[in-house]
């Protein structure tokens, strides 16, 4: 049975996240794999060969936001500069000096394509050069497709930092080939897409609330503009924010804190692992909630694996067992390897980067209900 690499969520009710971090190239590999989704960012450079074409490009991408590429397309009696912005569901491409608006396409996509190469039914680990090196069956039929069979892919991992550093796939003599060279994880980018176009939002709160709406759009490192009326707070943000998108960023999140035990007859109640009914969790007691959290901020550990650091305004009990509920949903079980009261805690999740800092929002600055409603220009 085929598994995507890159969406492989381990369930572990026992994990313990350690400080100090042992690399297993044999066991840890879909693990860094799957880390690299949850990054914030990335640069690469870029390389297809065909039989007709090459095409090289390079580029930057802040993860579930933004990319930009630069390259050029090459066959036997044509060379074409390109140039895109990819951006939530839309793209703009370069064409005669103008820019030209459409849908979003794998050309402005890169991680849609570095997922499709990494589907794979396993990694072969194959020694170390520099880097952890990996032999795996590439799903880029489109190489070659009369020798797709033929296809082979390598990947390197970093020792630096256990992400993807390079990937290959194609045919063993290198005729038509895939490549991707990857760096520059999690620097603080800044893609400014060539055309400005905003979309503005009424709030539907009073104009007493801008500060926090301020501080809450201030955490996801977006373009905005914020307007007080009279009446009403105005918010505008570039295109490829939709009301949905709007009304995620100002809503406010739950989050409670369970001690988890073994038999569930000395449970409180029953949940579910990501809604999962095939993995219980059997909670107890409430052990704190977002109303205890002093501070929340991102970080990575030594896996690169991010979580977010949690700092409560007055410690907890030392317990064995923690289940992190965010809206009614079981989405972490931590083993804790402390006996002193617990003042600072670490929640790991599957979510993104930008996903995570939405979610820091909506814990620490309170909003009520928001009512967002498109402004149209007459």
């Amino acid at each position: 049975m085929q598994k995507n690499a890159l969406f492989l969520i381990v369930i572990c009710l026992s994990c313990v996240h350690y400080s100090k971090y042992v690399p297993d190239p044999e066991a840890d590999i879909e693990e860094w794999v799957n880390n690299f989704t949850q990054q914030r960012s990335f640069s690469y450079h870029y390389e297809l060969q065909t039989q007709a074409v090459y095409t090289a490009a390079q580029g930057e991408c802040v993860i579930g936001r933004v990319e930009h590429n630069i390259g050029q397309w090459r066959s036997a009696n044509i060379i074409l500069d390109f140039e895109y912005y990819g951006m939530g569901d839309i793209q703009y491409s370069k064409s005669d000096n103008k820019w030209k608006l459409s849908a979003r396409g794998e050309e402005s996509d890169i991680l849609t394509q570095i997922k499709r190469v990494l589907e794979f039914d396993k990694f072969e680990y194959i020694g170390f050069e520099q880097g952890y090196l990996y032999n795996f069956k590439a799903n880029v039929p489109f190489l070659a497709p009369g020798r797709w069979k033929e296809i082979t892919g390598w990947l390197k991992i970093s020792q630096r930092d256990f992400l993807p550093e390079e990937i290959w796939a194609g045919l063993p003599d290198s005729s038509v080939y895939w490549k991707i060279q990857l760096g520059d994880l999690n620097k603080k980018k800044s893609i400014k897409p060539p055309v400005h176009e905003w979309h503005s939002y009424v709030l539907g709160l009073s104009t007493e609330y801008a500060k926090p709406v301020k501080q809450r759009i201030d955490l996801l490192d977006i373009d905005y503009r914020l307007k007080k009326t009279e009446e009403d707070i105005i918010l505008s943000v570039p295109k490829q924010y939709n009301m949905e998108d709007v009304t995620e960023m100002l809503n406010n999140r739950q989050l409670i804190a369970y001690r988890v035990v073994q038999d569930k007859g000395a449970a409180q109640k029953v949940a579910y692992l990501d809604g999962k009914k095939t993995v219980p969790v059997y909670l107890a007691d409430r052990l704190f909630d977002q109303k205890n959290i002093k501070r929340a901020r991102i970080k990575f550990d030594g896996a690169s694996e991010p979580y977010i650091e949690i700092s409560l305004r007055e410690k907890i009990i030392s317990v064995e067992q923690i289940a992190f509920e965010i809206d009614t949903t079981v989405v972490s079980v931590m083993t804790l390897d402390t006996e002193k009261r617990i003042g600072k805690i670490k929640l790991y999740t599957n979510m993104s980067y930008y996903e995570m800092q939405i979610l820091v929002g909506g814990l620490l600055d309170y909003l009520p209900g928001v009512e967002v409603r498109e402004v149209f220009e007459e």
